[in-house]
């Protein structure tokens, strides 16, 4: 993000996650070697989505809806950003909060890279999802366990993040904020449960809190 900022005349109308890539290959620089420390990053994210788009061919969208969500059943679930066009039927709008006021928000000149968010999903589907992990035509299951260990860093300890989730003794989760959207998600493989927040504000606090109170809930039942 500092990065697309400081070079903001270059990119023009939007940025765009090919757009993300030129940037980071021509002024980024490593601040530590790989595996030294665990240091989470979107513009990782980005990078692979286009990785994903360079092997298949086709934009990180359209590979997302037809080699995982629809085979899945994922219906209401799209990839969606500034080069998608129209929004999908019932999407809702974010906002922004400040205190008590509710601002609409406007998806702004950054919000054409994929990767890193931008993927709409419906409860039904967020069920699906979850249920995914425990195993599925798509994904072998030893394949699928990868995403689950905790890589050994250089200096023989281990990272708690794992391939795109937090990893805790008891459970698996992640949160996220895209755009004045708010999202946590936490899986409990033991007893097979699941709770996830959707929230299409900024307000990280407001979020933050249910999960809290839903999480105190749970535990003293």
């Amino acid at each position: 993000m500092e990065l697309a900022k400081q070079h903001r005349q270059s990119i023009g109308a939007v940025l765009t996650t090919s757009k993300a890539v030129e940037l980071v290959n021509r002024y980024s620089k490593l601040t530590c070697a790989p595996g030294d420390v665990m240091e989470y990053s979107n513009t990782n994210y980005v990078l692979l989505a286009r990785i994903v788009e360079n092997v298949s061919g086709v934009s990180f969208e359209k590979f997302m809806s037809e080699e995982l969500f629809q085979p899945l059943g994922m219906n209401d679930t799209r990839v969606w950003n500034l080069l998608s066009g129209e929004r999908s039927l019932n999407q809702t709008h974010d906002f922004l909060q400040f205190f008590k006021k509710r601002v609409a928000h406007k998806v702004p000149w950054i919000g054409g890279v994929t990767g890193d968010g931008s993927v709409f999903c419906s409860l039904n589907d967020c069920v699906i999802w979850d249920q995914f992990w425990y195993g599925n035509p798509l994904v072998s299951d030893a394949l699928l366990q990868e995403a689950f260990k905790r890589p050994k860093l250089n200096d023989r300890t281990h990272s708690d993040y794992g391939l795109g989730w937090c990893i805790e003794q008891k459970c698996h989760w992640h949160n996220g904020g895209w755009l004045g959207a708010t999202t946590f998600i936490a899986r409990y493989p033991a007893s097979r449960s699941c709770l996830i927040v959707l929230d299409n504000s900024s307000n990280f606090y407001r979020a933050n809190k249910i999960v809290n109170v839903i999480e105190s809930v749970l535990e003293n039942n």
